[in-house]
């Protein structure tokens, strides 16, 4: 499989999803455990109470997976960068 899509959970509800595509070999069950952390993450990013709060937080987020995506990018193909 090519493609694979995984559910970002808050209390046991879906509150999002995230997909994945354009790796070189099939996606395994091993791919969503090693993205785990990434989704409790993202997950944890609905729970601020403060607004602003949230904005930073997320923002926060963002530039680290922007680093990790560059990173990846300047190393080759089907890398993944994790802890930049």
């Amino acid at each position: 499989m090519r493609f694979l899509g995984l559910p970002i959970r808050l209390q046991g509800n879906v509150v999002g999803m995230i997909g994945l595509a354009n790796k070189l070999n099939d996606y395994e069950q091993s791919d969503a455990t090693f993205l785990q952390p990434l989704l409790d993450a993202l997950g944890a990013l609905f729970i601020a109470d403060d607004e602003s709060a949230s904005s930073d937080l997320e923002q926060a987020v963002l530039d680290h997976a922007d680093k990790a995506l560059y990173e990846a990018k300047k190393s080759g193909r089907n890398r993944v960068v994790w802890g930049v």
